[in-house]
């Protein structure tokens, strides 16, 4: 049974590396190797060539591995190599990116900044044109008060007037009658007289 495993064993590795003998011929020297009894029958023999057999075709399997390791490492390393350029390609693009977002940025805080400044400027103008307005209208008013308090202070000082004359006409009108009164007595008494 196990020289049927080995057969197996063999034949499986025969299979595997049939594309590879050209690249291990110094190995098959070994195979024609004679047993020290000099019988191609002798067992020993037949169980050391199957041994060494093995060991060749082990041999063949372990260089195709390490050649077909070698090539896929190889083809990850380029791989990785272009992968690392794509990825460096991008990150110079996307740093490119940022730069030109960071310039926008830069560009738009300071057109912002000038908005705000030119927002306070006609806010200031504004206020100051509403101020200058107030102030023109506080002093017209102020000239209309002065105005209100001399025309009040002239009204009274009219009234004052007019309150003397009348009083003064009321004496006079007073004075003419008591005179009218005395002129009728009189003119009675002198009637009187005459007749």
């Amino acid at each position: 049974m196990s020289n049927n495993n080995n057969n197996h064993i063999i034949q499986d590795d025969q299979q595997l590396l049939s594309n590879n003998d050209s690249d291990f011929s110094l190995y098959s020297a070994t195979t024609n190797a004679e047993c020290c009894c000099g019988n191609e029958s002798c067992e020993n023999h037949h169980v050391w060539m199957q041994i060494i057999r093995k060991l060749e075709n082990d041999a063949r399997l372990a260089a195709a591995i390490g050649q077909s390791l070698l090539q896929q490492h190889e083809k990850y390393t380029m791989d990785t190599d272009q992968s690392k350029i794509v990825m460096e390609q991008q990150l110079d693009g996307y740093r490119e990116q940022i730069h030109k977002l960071e310039q926008s940025l830069d560009a738009s805080d300071t057109a912002k900044q000038e908005l705000d400044d030119e927002k306070n400027k006609c806010k200031w103008i504004n206020l100051s044109g509403t101020l200058r307005e107030k102030e023109a209208e506080v002093e017209r008013l102020q000239t209309f008060e002065k105005m209100t308090k001399q025309a009040n202070v002239r009204e009274d000082s009219l009234r004052s007037k007019l309150e003397d004359a009348q009083q003064e006409i009321e004496t006079y009108q007073r004075k003419e009658k008591v005179s009218d009164a005395r002129y009728k007595k009189m003119k009675e008494k002198h009637g009187k007289l005459l007749l």
